[in-house]
Order: structure tokens, then C-alpha cells, then sequence
């Protein structure tokens, strides 16, 4: 009798360091993956203040740039006179000139200010909306801990586990199968975890649904990109996760399914679609400003 207590007595020790260890990596994870989290939508943030302070910068200086040359305009149509004998000809081009000019910078002032108001408005659209900061709940923290009340309901399988040996792969396969909660588990995962069998090894993970995981915020007409990375967690191998704990939420900042273009990012395809608004009148505030400052030197020679 004493052998097997020993035994017993060894397995779970042994065992209940590795809860304890699992444990402090488990809740090390989870708050690691929160940190990585709110980082990358910081970076996604900077993006957008990035691409919206380039239209800022172009409108300031086109607003530096007509405000200049319509002060010269108005010197020059109260201040520069011609000489006494100029043909009328000339006067009226002159004079056509310069008006034409004041019209053609004033225009661009004003498409400048909108483009600047308007890139400004949907960056705080943007930022405030759909670009928050994901700060983890309460529920998110608590989600890390892990009870050591909840060791004592382990199966005695798990309690006694020997090392190396027994129950080795079914933890994962159940994890990888939870990504897809609407869906019914395999049979032979239904059984693994009724009664501790050793799941299938020819079960595969039911594809998931590009549609049902689309985020929240696309804008209409585009979707995530569907194309699975060369290297998926998906087709890991399966490891030992004999206390059932671990969860692999998809969460979207740390889908790599996401991430394989840039330019096919949530923030970035809300960027395009705001830039719809205000693009035309950047372009137009920069055409008008070339057209009043070709009158300006017309008018100067």
C-alpha cells in the first residue's frame, strides 16, 4: 500500500505544480495579449492622425500661399497704377487680370478651409467611433485568474496524470473547436470529453466563416480578406492542455488573417472612404490656387 501512495502522493504534487505553473502563464497571456491589444490600435490611431495631418499641412500652406498672393492682388489693383497714357486695352487686362486672380485665390481659401475641416471632422469620427482603444473590462481581467478551488475539480485522469503519457492533445483539440461556438463539436470530441477519450487524430477544425467573422465597422462594399496566412494556428500541432482552460478568442487587432495587407485594414479602408468627401475640394482648392497665381503674373507682366 505504501507504493501506491507514493506514487499517488508524487503524481499529485507533481501535477498540482503544474496547475499552479499553468496558471501564472496562463494569467502572464492574458494580460500580455490586452497589452499587445491596445498597442496596436494605438498604431492604428497614429495611421489615421498620419494620413489626415498630410491634407492639414498641404491646406495650410495653399491658405499661407493665396492669403499671400491675394494681399499683393489687392496692393496691386489700389496701389499699382499705370502710367498716365496706357492704352485702355491694356488697362482692361489689367484690371480683368487682377480681379480674375482675387476670384481664383479666394475660391481656393475657401475649398481649402473646408478639405481641412472636413479631413479634421471624420479623423475625430474615426478616432472616436471606430478606432477606440480596446481597455480591457473587469470581465477581461477576472478572465486571467484562475482558482485553485478549480484544481480540486479536476478529473481524477488530470489529478493523476503521468507525465508524458496520459491524455495528451485532447485540451487543444476542444479549444481550437470553441472558435467556433454555433457549430456542434465532432463526435469523437463529444466523446473525448464525456469520458477522456482520445479524440480522432483525422477530425479536423470546420472552417470558419470569413462573412460571420467580419468586424464591425467595414465600410459598405469591402470585406476582410478571407486568405489564410502560410502558416495558421489552425494546422499547429496538438498539445497538452490536460485542465481545459486555455480559450483562443479571435480577436480582431491580433488576426494575422488581417494583417496580410495593409491597405485592406479596417482603419485604413475607413480612411479611403472618408477621403470621398474632402478629396475634391483638396484638388480643386490646388488647381484654383494655380489659377490665380498664372493671373497674378499675367497681370505683373
Amino acid at each position: 500500500m505504501a507504493v501506491p501512495a507514493y506514487v499517488g502522493k508524487t503524481l499529485g504534487d507533481w501535477n498540482k505544480a503544474n496547475y499552479l505553473e499553468d496558471k501564472r502563464q496562463r494569467q502572464y497571456a492574458e494580460y500580455q495579449k490586452m497589452s499587445m491589444r491596445i498597442e496596436q490600435a494605438r498604431l492604428w490611431r497614429e495611421d489615421v492622425k498620419d494620413v489626415v495631418s498630410l491634407t492639414e499641412k498641404k491646406m495650410d500652406a495653399y491658405l499661407l500661399t493665396n492669403t499671400l498672393f491675394a494681399t499683393a492682388t489687392v496692393m496691386l489693383w489700389t496701389e499699382g497704377r499705370l502710367e498716365t497714357g496706357t492704352p485702355h486695352w491694356i488697362v482692361w487686362i489689367y484690371v480683368i487680370s487682377l480681379a480674375a486672380a482675387f476670384v481664383f485665390l479666394l475660391t481656393s481659401v475657401f475649398f481649402a478651409m473646408h478639405a481641412s475641416i472636413s479631413a479634421q471632422a471624420f479623423m475625430v469620427k474615426i478616432l472616436t467611433q471606430f478606432a477606440r482603444l480596446p481597455i480591457p473590462t473587469t470581465r477581461d481581467v477576472d478572465q486571467g485568474r484562475t482558482y485553485m478551488q478549480a484544481f480540486e475539480g479536476q478529473r481524477p485522469t488530470h489529478v493523476f496524470r503521468m507525465p508524458f503519457l496520459g491524455n495528451r492533445g485532447v485540451g487543444s483539440r476542444l479549444v481550437r473547436e470553441q472558435e467556433t461556438p454555433n457549430r456542434p463539436l465532432a463526435p469523437s470530441l463529444q466523446r473525448a470529453r464525456a469520458g477522456g477519450e482520445q479524440p480522432s487524430s483525422s477530425t479536423s477544425a470546420p472552417e470558419s466563416d470569413p462573412a460571420a467573422e467580419r468586424p464591425q465597422g467595414y465600410p459598405a462594399g469591402h470585406r476582410p480578406i478571407p486568405t489564410r496566412l502560410p502558416w495558421d494556428e489552425r494546422d499547429a500541432p496538438l498539445t497538452a492542455d490536460p485542465w481545459l482552460k486555455e480559450e483562443r478568442r479571435k480577436t480582431y487587432e491580433l488576426d494575422g488573417e488581417h494583417h496580410v495587407s495593409v491597405a485592406r485594414l479596417r482603419h485604413v479602408l475607413l480612411i479611403r472612404e472618408a477621403q470621398k468627401y474632402y478629396q475634391a475640394f483638396d484638388a480643386y482648392a490646388r488647381v484654383l490656387m494655380a489659377l490665380g497665381v498664372n493671373q497674378f503674373l499675367f497681370a505683373l507682366a
